[in-house]
């Protein structure tokens, strides 16, 4: 047995099981430190005007770099940079056809990006004010 196993599934400090807390406020620091820490890069890649626009274009289905290009009415490149970030993010998944690269959301990340961009319904001039 390793030094990190326990075999009563108790922490020597606690006397209770040893189980991931459901709600924040019973969370340790470590253990707020990891979630924080696994979410940083989606929020990260959220807090912009251009990969919110691309992620709600890609609710309604995979598309292309160029229709992303042409719908949004952004450079390529930008349109490219942006879909490396969401990727590294794990917010959506790529694919090569050819010469053509095809997006589309993670499933995981789905019902988030929902709220976020219905969010951007009710609000849509706050939003167009921060760019």
């Amino acid at each position: 047995m390793t030094k990190h196993q326990n075999p009563t599934g108790f922490l020597p400090s606690e006397g209770r099981p040893n189980r991931k807390p459901a709600r924040l406020g019973q969370m340790t620091p470590a253990q707020m430190a990891g979630a924080a820490q696994g979410t940083t890069p989606a929020l990260k890649a959220l807090a912009n005007q251009t990969r919110l626009l691309i992620l709600q274009q890609l609710l309604t289905g995979e598309k292309s770099v160029g229709q992303l290009h042409r719908v949004l009415d952004r450079p390529q490149l930008m349109i490219s940079n942006n879909l490396a970030m969401l990727s590294q993010a794990g917010l959506i998944k790529a694919r090569q056809d050819g010469t053509t690269v095809h997006c589309r959301l993670s499933a995981a990340p789905r019902p988030m990006i929902r709220q976020i961009t219905s969010l951007l319904q009710i609000a849509p001039a706050s939003f167009e004010a921060v760019s």
